[in-house]
């Protein structure tokens, strides 16, 4: 395969990876909520809505399961690329890999919040991350949960653009970057269409 259709095909596959990433993501906050709260849960394109106030270890499952999603999808991209693979399923999974682990970026907004001496908690409910919901559930400290998504982050972000130059060349990366932001892009446009609504449409 010359070099020039491989990069296509590069960014063809890469164009499933923002709904894998997000919506993969939204799906493990949502199908916990259906079996700990007794009221109807919204699931929406790239958040889910729980009527019910959850606290404790309610609250601490729903709200760290959607991380858990993201990190195990580096942890398998970690593993799958050490075999040898077709060139399409190794783009998929680089890509899978390099932003699956990006999402956890977010974090380092909080920290450096955090150093400055802003507020990093809401004073009743906790939810400036999807970890710091957790750390306010469990009663724990926040900068564990964030300190850890944000090191899958940079290592992610690290390891997986590493790999791809060294498997093939800088412009695949290049247009894994580029076929991920075209597929954040289409999946914001067709995502309400599937899920329309603010509140997004009820499953339950």
């Amino acid at each position: 395969m010359s070099k020039r259709k491989e990069l296509f095909l590069w960014f063809l596959v890469s164009l499933p990876i923002a709904p894998i990433i997000i919506f993969g993501h939204e799906l493990f906050h949502y199908i916990p909520a259906l079996f700990l709260t007794q009221l109807p849960v919204d699931l929406h394109w790239a958040s889910i809505r729980v009527e019910e106030a959850l606290t404790g270890y309610r609250q601490a499952i729903v709200s760290i399961l959607g991380p858990v999603y993201s990190w195990s999808l580096v942890l398998l991209a970690f593993v799958i690329i050490k075999r040898k693979l077709p060139s399409a399923w190794l783009g998929l999974f680089l890509g899978l890999g390099l932003f699956g682990s990006a999402r956890s970026l977010r974090q380092l907004i909080l920290l450096v919040k955090a150093l400055l001496g802003h507020e990093v908690l809401h004073a009743t409910r906790g939810q400036a991350s999807d970890e710091t919901s957790f750390a306010f559930a469990l009663n724990i400290p926040w900068q564990i949960p964030t300190a850890f998504s944000f090191s899958v982050a940079i290592f992610g972000l690290i390891y997986f653009t590493i790999k791809a130059f060294q498997l093939r060349s800088w412009a695949h990366v290049l247009v894994l970057f580029l076929g991920y932001i075209v597929s954040g892009i289409l999946y914001m446009l067709y995502g309400p269409i599937l899920f329309p609504g603010g509140l997004g449409l009820r499953l339950l």
